[in-house]
């Protein structure tokens, strides 16, 4: 079963001629990560691998909103892994990663994707995050070196990723020149319905340990249990979707379905016809309907 089809993404055949996705998806995830946040400590919200395994955390005990939530992220990825190849699926998950924990894109041929914030620790266990400075435990995260012996020393306020996007089989070529503090690669095994993306964190001794002369193997990075690394397997995902409740999810594929005939119709009545009013309207009722159903 579907996850859900988010305002039909992408036509494969006709390209990607969805602009209102091109241009509102940073804002559109933003939203989801805010409500994905809620309650979390602070340390948590700039951790990218813990952000996603939280996202595998969905289960029949969480309120509504967040199983939406989590849903919606990951059909975004659902929709990479079905529909996109090479520098496009990079971009998009540039797009997401870097939505996830408040990262900002870096435009352009750089060698950094995005920035994002490092969680920082001083001796006391105080974690200093930018210029605000916050009790908690201290939590040795995978990407987060440890300080040295001078308490006032902090490390750089930011961290530098690059995103990579494969196929399960081909091999990464990655310029050591050009390296960021963390290099994330997602794997996809195929295009099947039960496939999984597979994300790695890979520090520089590990693009070390991993490289030979073709490159590094997508095939033995995902086998390595060496390696940070998140998987995002679908056919679990919709397993675990499919006991939480199906009427919650063709009530929320009725509304996605129904916002792209809306967004149809209102471009049909800006170009003139006027015979389109009352289809928009009865399609804003049904949305209407089917958000009462969902939010009781």
């Amino acid at each position: 079963m579907k996850i859900l089809r988010l305002l039909e993404m992408l036509n494969v055949e006709k390209g990607w001629i969805n602009v209102k996705i091109d241009n509102n998806l940073k804002e559109r995830i933003n939203k989801y990560v805010k409500q994905l946040d809620i309650g979390v400590a602070e340390s948590e919200k700039y951790d990218l691998k813990s952000k996603l395994e939280r996202l595998l955390t969905i289960k029949d005990n969480n309120n509504l909103q967040d199983v939406i939530t989590y849903m919606i992220i990951l059909q975004y990825f659902k929709e990479i892994k079905d529909n996109f190849d090479g520098p496009a699926g990079g971009l998009l998950m540039e797009e997401i990663l870097s939505c996830l924990v408040y990262g900002e894109r870096i435009l352009g041929n750089k060698k950094e994707d995005f920035i994002g914030r490092r969680k920082l620790y001083t001796k006391n266990s105080k974690l200093i995050s930018g210029n605000k400075e916050i009790t908690g435990d201290v939590n040795n995260g995978d990407v987060l070196p440890s300080l040295s012996n001078t308490d006032t020393k902090k490390e750089k306020e930011n961290i530098s990723y690059q995103i990579k996007f494969y196929t399960r089989g081909n091999f990464i070529k990655i310029d050591m020149n050009k390296l960021c503090d963390i290099t994330v690669v997602c794997i996809r095994d195929d295009r099947s319905k039960d496939s999984k993306i597979h994300i790695c964190f890979l520090n520089e001794s590990d693009i070390i340990n991993n490289s030979t002369t073709t490159g590094i193997s997508t095939a033995q990075l995902v086998n390595n249990k060496g390696i940070g690394n998140v998987v995002l397997d679908f056919k679990k995902i919709d397993e675990t979707l499919d006991k939480i409740g199906t009427d919650i999810k063709v009530g929320i594929t009725n509304i996605y379905d129904n916002l792209a005939r809306l967004h149809d119709a209102i471009d049909d009545v800006m170009i003139g016809d006027k015979n389109k009013v009352i289809e928009a309207d009865s399609l804003a009722d049904r949305i209407k309907e089917d958000i009462k159903k969902i939010i009781k």
